[in-house]
């Protein structure tokens, strides 16, 4: 189960945190997280955070020097109001993420969150409470960004 597979690499992780003396700090979010944290928090003191809801503020707030363990994002309303992988070039610099985030075949762009419909076998809607999308001049934007940087 993938859940478990995630629970398994996180301790991994923070036991080779612990051996090397390198602060790795332990991020969880989606459906499983954001239903329930509490239980989770309870069960795995080794995870340092739980995202409930949508990450993009919360992550941000995280590394901000926020300790919360368990944090709540409002959903996001607008999906144009968050900022593109590019925001990264501001947090980690130019140099670092070139060699680290862009050397990829893809680069991930979201157009919308959610779905239309309600079919009774998925959790897609029950999480994220129906359909958002980006407006086309946001994501065109965002192409544009990727491609005169990649050509760089």
């Amino acid at each position: 189960e993938q859940r478990m597979s995630v629970i398994r690499l996180s301790k991994r992780l923070k036991d080779y945190g612990l051996q090397s003396k390198t602060e790795i700090v332990i991020i969880l979010g989606g459906p499983h997280a954001s239903l329930m944290a509490n239980g989770m928090a309870d069960k795995y003191g080794f995870i340092d955070h739980f995202i409930i809801g949508e990450g993009e503020k919360s992550l941000e707030r995280i590394l901000r020097g926020d300790k919360n363990r368990i944090l709540k994002s409002e959903s996001i309303k607008n999906l144009d109001d968050l900022p593109s992988v590019f925001h990264g070039i501001k947090l980690f610099g130019d140099e670092y993420f070139a060699s680290n985030i862009l050397p990829m075949d893809e680069v991930p762009i979201i157009f919308g969150r959610g779905c239309t419909d309600n079919c009774g076998f998925c959790s897609t809607t029950k999480f994220w409470r129906g359909y958002v999308s980006r407006s086309a001049d946001s994501v065109i934007r965002e192409i544009d960004l990727y491609y005169n940087y990649l050509k760089k």
